[in-house]
């Protein structure tokens, strides 16, 4: 049986469908996928209750973090940021965010993604004085789409914006206090928006998931996550690629923001110019004011990245690089 996010369970949404999304029922669409988006015009909020936090606490927890991601953890820095572990190879393996918290950091992802970062970080800990734990149990994520939030979030959560999306903006609530923080949701008119409509606008503001449209066979950079590394500031996995890239030349092929009109097949699907392979389309994400107008995302070969020529994923099928 999946786990289910709290605004299911808390019943005081009426919620359309629901999906299992990695063995946790999601609230799929609320008033329905169309209606969502016209909802979330004037604000709303997404239930990310299945996201996982991982705490990594002790003395030498910045050090292994700044050794093993791709961000630095010695010098000051901003309290929350997108960040990856990655391969030797610079393959991605763990995409989330990296806040600092009293004594440590918390490493929040997707849900999907809590054990492979759990497994990254035990395979390459030794003698590090530093904690390991999965604490989601004990934090709500969500995400607020307003300029001016309706609600004030409980004490102790911690507010990022996302990283892709400029009014996007996560809390993260104490499980304690979460069911408070619906009810007032709930009181103060705040609709609660469908997972549907959080994928759709992931994928049209060009930020990839790992295990989905991406995962260890790809470099960060030809998923055009440069915003997810920093340079300068050291070794750690992957990073001699990454720093050869910068320094000598570019990728082959990088993963780019389309659009997609007419009838689309499963993804992925190639996609040719005069029936020649330029690319794949890897994700596609219906448009909720026009159904056959999709947001996608594509790995794109370099001569073609600036093209404005259509690419054509299928018969009737094309596709444009936006």
């Amino acid at each position: 049986m999946p786990q289910v996010c709290l605004t299911l369970e808390s019943k005081l949404f009426n919620i359309a469908t629901a999906e299992d999304r990695s063995g946790w029922l999601v609230p799929w669409e609320v008033a329905g996928y169309s209606e969502d988006f016209k909802a979330s015009e004037a604000g709303g909020f997404f239930d990310l209750t299945d996201w996982g936090v991982l705490s990594l606490t002790g003395p030498d927890a910045a050090d292994f973090l700044s050794r093993m991601s791709t961000l630095g953890f010695k010098a000051p820095h901003a309290p929350t940021r997108l960040g990856a572990f990655l391969t030797g190879k610079s393959g991605l393996l763990v995409l989330g965010y990296f806040q600092s918290v009293e004594g440590g950091f918390h490493i929040i992802v997707p849900r999907a993604l809590t054990d492979a970062a759990r497994s990254h970080i035990e395979q390459f800990h030794f003698a590090e004085a530093m904690q390991l734990r999965d604490v989601s149990a004990e934090w709500a994520i969500f995400a607020v789409k307003a300029a001016q939030p309706r609600v004030r979030y409980p004490v102790e959560s911690p507010t990022w914006k996302d990283a892709y999306q400029a009014d996007l903006e996560y809390v993260k609530v104490p499980r304690s206090a979460a069911k408070e923080f619906l009810k007032q949701c709930a009181q103060e008119g705040l609709p609660l928006l469908g997972t549907h409509l959080f994928e759709y606008f992931r994928v049209r503001s060009g930020l990839p998931q790992v295990g989905s449209e991406v995962d260890s066979t790809v470099m960060v950079l030809e998923a055009d996550l440069e915003r997810a590394v920093e340079r300068n500031k050291g070794c750690y996995p992957g990073q001699e690629v990454v720093e050869r890239i910068f320094t000598y030349g570019q990728v082959n092929r990088k993963l780019l923001r389309v659009s997609v009109e007419g009838t689309l097949p499963a993804v992925p699907i190639d996609l040719t110019v005069d029936e020649k392979r330029v690319g794949k389309l890897v994700a596609a994400v219906s448009d909720p004011a026009e159904p056959s107008r999709y947001a996608g995302l594509a790995f794109i070969q370099s001569k073609f990245w600036t093209s404005k020529q259509a690419l054509r994923a299928s018969e009737g099928v094309t596709v444009h690089i936006v």
